[in-house]
C-alpha cells in the first residue's frame, strides 16, 4: 500500500473513531436525561411538553461535534501521528 493511501486510511479511521465517540457521549447524555440545555431549547423552539426527540438532539450536537472532531485531527497532526 502506498504511503498516501495509508495516511488517508489512518485519517479516515481517526475521523470515524472520534465521531463515534462523540455520538456515544450524545447518546449517553440523551438517554440519561443529563442535558438540561437541550430541554430548554426543545421547549423554546416549540417542541412541546413531550420528550425531546433524538433527531433534535443530534442536530443540536452536530455543530460542536464537528468543531471537536476538527480539533482532534489537528491535534493528532501537531503531535506527529500522520508523519512517516
Amino acid at each position: 500500500m502506498s504511503r498516501m493511501k495509508e495516511k488517508l486510511l489512518l485519517l479516515s479511521a481517526d475521523i470515524i473513531a472520534v465521531n463515534l465517540a462523540l455520538l456515544l457521549v450524545l447518546w449517553i447524555k440523551y438517554e440519561g436525561g443529563h442535558w438540561e440545555y437541550l430541554y430548554h431549547l426543545w421547549r423554546r423552539y416549540g417542541g412541546g411538553p413531550g420528550p425531546v426527540r433524538f433527531s433534535f438532539a443530534l442536530r443540536t450536537y452536530l455543530g460542536p461535534a464537528g468543531v471537536l472532531s476538527l480539533y482532534w485531527i489537528v491535534l493528532f497532526g501537531f503531535y506527529g501521528l500522520y508523519r512517516s
